[in-house]
């Protein structure tokens, strides 16, 4: 269960997504296939929950999938805190559900399974000793600061555009793509700034396969 003060957090962010776009609800019986589509993401460790959700803008891929849509969710996580002095200082295991968000975007096209993230010094290391990562020589600024794995390298490399790579760039995100639909994250906790952020981005997507 969610504290009062992160359930006015996602309404607020619902408030300023509805200051910059028009925004539908996302329907109830929609959340059981938004939580079965966050789970096989690999970006989650946990099993995500989807708490509240708006699909964005007037434009739609078809009238039951929308192109863009915004979600708040949970991930139940443990942690250890200090019980009272009269248990003599003991640590207690309890869970702490922390809302997160993210952005579903359907694209015009379909580019497999693929996985792009910030790239870390063990990513460096790992290649070294098994080049798994796709580059793009295309945009070496987006290959040198993402690591990305696909199921089918030649199917990204036909879908993706510079265009696209470009924007994805700009923003130290996590990105997941399953078949048609690309999903951005922070991966950190709820924000009303990073909300925008994200919506700007769902915005700017399909400008980036009108070339």
């Amino acid at each position: 269960m969610l504290h009062d003060e992160y359930l006015e957090l996602i309404a607020r962010c619902a408030a300023r997504l509805r200051e910059r776009v028009d925004v539908t609800p996302v329907a109830e019986h929609e959340h059981d296939q938004l939580d079965a589509e966050l789970e096989r993401l690999q970006m989650f460790g946990k099993s995500p929950e989807v708490l509240d959700g708006y699909h964005l803008g007037g434009g739609a891929a078809s009238r039951d999938r929308p192109s863009a849509s915004w979600f708040a969710y949970q991930i139940g996580s443990a942690h250890l805190v200090n019980t009272s002095v009269h248990t003599a200082g003991q640590a207690t295991l309890h869970n702490e559900f922390v809302p997160y968000q993210l952005v579903r975007v359907e694209l015009p096209v379909d580019f497999g399974h693929v996985t792009m993230r910030p790239e870390t010094i063990s990513d460096k290391m790992s290649e070294w000793f098994r080049s798994r990562e796709v580059d793009f020589p295309e945009h070496e600024s987006f290959s040198d600061r993402f690591y990305v794995l696909t199921d089918d390298e030649e199917k990204l490399r036909g879908a993706v555009t510079v265009e696209l790579l470009e924007l994805l760039s700009r923003r130290k995100m996590q990105y997941e793509i399953h078949g048609r639909a690309l999903f951005a994250t922070y991966g950190r906790a709820l924000s009303e700034d990073d909300c925008l952020v994200l919506a700007e981005l769902a915005a700017a997507i399909p400008s980036a396969f009108t070339s």
